[in-house]
């Protein structure tokens, strides 16, 4: 429809009005783009750096950014460089056909029946961290997408731009001047206040004050409605809204020390771009050499400034971001986990239970000897049977809340005292049977007397033993089984064990 001229209103249209001038509002636009490639797990990720080590979330989805920006531009109004938001005033001319903006435009222009209203559009394909390439959105990698039978997975990373209106005060003020400051503030945002100038009257002064809901209460259609505003477009703008705070996958500022220079560099980075390609076809080689170069100025000032607070033994600016994301703790936290050393013993637990199923397949073979024969080869099995359940335990033994759910940690925790009791107890029981049975054959040895002791004899006080053990062990897991719990030690110190919920245990 660029160029093409629109019958009702006789005027030529413009396919994509969104202002670029520098120090504007540029990277908010950017990023609204950039965030539905580079984040897909939710805000604590992070969209346009990692939280994890600060790199910057550039790579290839900056240079697809790049691209779409590019085709955007080229069907844009003739003075997108030099115009900001000013620019909507030609979608209330019937001149545009598309726009990008704040909700609170919807305010200042409604059009009624003929405003459409929507989120930004998501991408069906995203940053791999690990690579730095872009892959075809999955929902394994994508776990908070949208399918779509004709196109697939698109993940959708709303971006709540700007960050908000907040009001503060000087500490240093007294506490009676704090107080009236704080009833001033919650004055000023309650429903009856806030709502003159979030729901003002349709085409009043107010509704040019540039503020969008920050309340549930300013989300509610009638309110509108009563207002004098279209209910159907009223509907498509809270319904975008409500859509985005309801998204897991919500992209929101950066928010830490520098973040006004980090965005000013990509900003800088678009404009140029899109004055250099100007009426040319941008290559594949330009935009990387964009992305490279605007990826380095972000790394020299998180360098500069870590530099600095090194010095002045401040707080760096990974930890910082870390905070503001809420993933500080868990990213930095000791758990004190085993780690691959899990692994050894697991793999002598496989040595024991191999070495146990071979001595009980050689006492098979050799049954009839006269050694294994005197020795109760049924005793021997159990022997070899217990060693192997008692190895066993290594397995649970290894796992923790890295890799498993809870419910496997628990179920994990329970097998424990099963494993370790019935298998020493299977090794003990089977020997000590083995003792009796020598003691009363000594004894009557002693007396000169003749005894004869059968399996079945011998068998008696080991059926006995494990019988209590499988007694005890079954109402100490009904009554009170163990369970797996993280012990916080400080903040940032932690480590796992495996624990009953309550007292009862002490009677077992």
């Amino acid at each position: 429809v660029h160029e093409k001229v629109f019958p009702p209103t006789n005027k030529t249209l413009i396919g994509s009005c969104i202002g670029r001038r520098p120090q504007c509002a540029g990277p908010y636009w950017a990023m609204q783009v950039l965030s539905s490639m580079t984040q897909t797990r939710g805000s604590s990720e992070g969209s346009l750096f990692d939280t994890k080590d600060m790199s910057p979330l550039t790579n290839d989805a900056l240079v697809e950014t790049l691209q779409i920006f590019e085709k955007q531009f080229k069907y844009g109004h003739p003075t997108e460089l030099e115009n900001c938001i000013e620019l909507i005033s030609s979608l209330d001319d019937g001149e545009c056909v598309l726009t990008v903006n704040w909700g609170n435009v919807f305010l200042q222009n409604v059009i009624p029946g003929k405003l459409g209203i929507d989120r930004a559009p998501g991408s069906q394909r995203v940053l791999d961290r690990e690579t730095g390439k872009m892959v075809t959105c999955t929902k394994e990698i994508c776990p908070n997408a949208v399918y779509y039978d004709d196109v697939g997975f698109v993940n959708y990373a709303p971006y709540a731009a700007f960050g908000g209106w907040g009001g503060a005060v000087n500490g240093n003020i007294s506490d009676e001047k704090k107080k009236l400051a704080m009833e001033f503030l919650t004055f000023s945002a309650s429903k009856e206040e806030s709502s003159k100038l979030i729901i003002p009257k349709e085409g009043s002064r107010e509704a040019s004050a540039g503020y969008d809901p920050y309340r549930l209460s300013h989300i509610d259609v009638e309110d509108y409605v009563e207002q004098g505003f279209d209910r159907e477009t009223t509907n498509a703008y809270l319904g975008t809204i409500k859509e985005g705070l309801r998204s897991p996958n919500l992209a929101v500022d950066i928010r830490f020390p520098q973040a006004t220079k980090m965005m000013s560099i990509l900003d800088t980075a678009i404009i140029e771009h899109l004055n250099t390609t100007k009426g040319i076809t941008a290559t594949d080689q330009m935009r990387r050499d964009v992305v490279a170069d605007a990826t380095a100025k972000m790394v020299k000032v998180i360098q500069e400034y870590d530099t600095r607070a090194n010095n002045e033994k401040s707080e760096k600016i990974l930890p910082q971001y870390q905070k503001l994301r809420g993933v500080y703790g868990e990213l930095n936290e000791d758990k004190n986990l085993i780690g691959d050393v899990r692994w050894v013993g697991y793999a002598l637990g496989f040595v024991i239970i191999v070495m146990a199923l071979l001595f009980s397949g050689w006492v098979a073979l050799n049954r009839k000897h006269r050694v294994v024969k005197i020795s109760q080869p049924i005793f021997l099995h159990l022997i070899c049977f217990g060693v192997l359940v008692l190895s066993c335990a290594i397995f649970p033994l290894g796992i923790d809340d890295t890799d498993s759910t809870e419910r496997g940690r628990n179920v994990a925790c329970a097998s424990i005292p099963w494993l370790v009791s019935l298998g020493f107890s299977l090794v003990f029981s089977a020997l000590f049977s083995k003792l009796w049975r020598i003691n009363r054959v000594f004894a009557a040895a002693a007396s000169l007397r003749r005894v004869v002791v059968t399996e079945k004899d011998v068998a008696k006080p080991f059926a006995v033993l494990m019988t209590l053990n499988f007694v005890i062990l079954l109402s100490w897991t009904l009554v009170d089984p163990l369970v797996f719990e993280r012990i916080y030690t400080d903040e940032l110190t932690s480590y796992g064990r495996c624990m009953p919920q309550g007292n009862q245990w002490k009677g077992f």
